[in-house]
């Protein structure tokens, strides 16, 4: 999936608007990146939404599986 932005909130932002509710998946109400969410630009974790992508950037959303 494509999409643009400045920002990992950008981006986020604009794949919410095509996909309502996707955000709120892995941003919480403090918008902080939710814990069993993990993010990447290339090989770098994201630590914040205000991290800068580029257009050649791949964007990797990792959601780590629990329960038992």
């Amino acid at each position: 999936m494509v999409a643009g932005g400045a920002t990992i909130g950008e981006m986020l932002a604009e794949l919410d608007r095509r996909h309502p509710g996707l955000r709120f998946r892995i941003i919480d109400e403090r918008d902080a990146i939710r814990r069993h969410i993990m993010l990447f630009i290339n090989e770098d974790q994201v630590r914040t939404l205000s991290d800068q992508t580029r257009p050649e950037d791949t964007v990797h959303i990792i959601c780590a599986l629990s329960g038992g």
